[in-house]
């Protein structure tokens, strides 16, 4: 968060809001809507065509902070886009023959924990932020920080600079103006980076067919962890280095996976998509 040095120096421009929130993420429309309902003017402004349209992974969410009285509250909290009620986590770890880990069920320790669909979860909440008086700015990418007597005084996009006294960054996995600005804490960059592949698949599944082999309720939801290291294809040793996860929507499960591009061609010729299929083959997975 970008808000100048201590003091009330005069704005040596004019502010066209409060505050200015960069991406329209769950952070960026948390925040907005909190603000908004404090009565600051508020611009939120996102690169992509509708807020959670490059947001692909979807996730768990934790939604405490929504749940505050001061932002949406328990029963707004509930209006929204969310799939199912989170009440199980695990973590595994396997070897593509045998699986190990733990799970834990706790509908109050998860209280406010839900499983989501970013692309239409953040759709959501930023038409409630609309409602509130919320200035939504999609396709609009923020390249700078504009500084005025060693202040943060606005932001410049490709549409032309806007101007307020506090700039929020919340641009999450993205972070290239938080690199860029140099506010990102980081060791020296590797002689030779390594570089990380994510692919997750939605597999339709009816609801009452999810419920049944996660033996959950109706509306009740699961998510799980797992760290994959080796396995074999076609008879031979494959190094992964893998991370995944499996998670319940409301009538489809979520399966992804993250690992290094190197091990990607070593062991399936570059292709997420074959070794999405032999993820999928996999006893403990299938």
């Amino acid at each position: 968060m970008e808000n100048g040095k201590k003091g009330r120096a005069k704005p040596m421009r004019p502010a066209n809001y409060d505050v200015i929130a960069v991406g329209a993420g769950a952070a960026g429309l948390t925040a907005a809507v909190a603000l908004a309902r404090k009565d600051f003017s508020v611009l939120v402004l996102e690169g992509a065509p509708f807020p959670g349209a490059e947001n692909w992974s979807g996730c768990v969410f934790f939604s405490e902070n929504l749940a505050h009285p001061e932002v949406l509250g328990p029963e707004g909290l509930e209006k929204l886009a969310w799939e199912r009620r989170l009440v199980e986590r695990g973590v595994f770890l396997t070897n593509g023959h045998g699986m190990a880990g733990i799970t834990y069920r706790d509908p109050e320790a998860f209280r406010h924990c839900y499983t989501v669909l970013r692309p239409v979860f953040d759709r959501h909440l930023s038409e409630i932020a609309r409602r509130l008086g919320v200035a939504i700015l999609t396709d609009t990418t923020v390249d700078g920080l504009i500084r005025e007597g060693g202040r943060v005084i606005g932001v410049s996009t490709q549409r032309g600079p806007v101007y307020a006294p506090l700039v929020f960054l919340a641009e999450g996995d993205a972070s290239h103006l938080v690199s860029k600005e140099g506010y990102e804490r980081r060791a020296r960059a590797p002689a030779h980076p390594h570089f990380l592949q994510g692919v997750k698949q939605v597999i339709e599944l009816p609801a009452e067919v999810i419920e049944t082999r996660f033996g959950l309720a109706p509306g009740e939801g699961a998510a799980y962890e797992f760290i994959l290291r080796n396995g074999t294809l076609n008879g031979r040793p494959v190094t992964l280095n893998m991370g995944g996860f499996l998670y319940t929507n409301r009538n489809s499960v979520s399966l992804g996976f993250v690992l290094p591009v190197s091990k990607l061609a070593e062991g399936f010729e570059g292709n997420p998509h074959l070794l999405m299929e032999w993820i999928k083959g996999l006893p403990e997975i299938r």
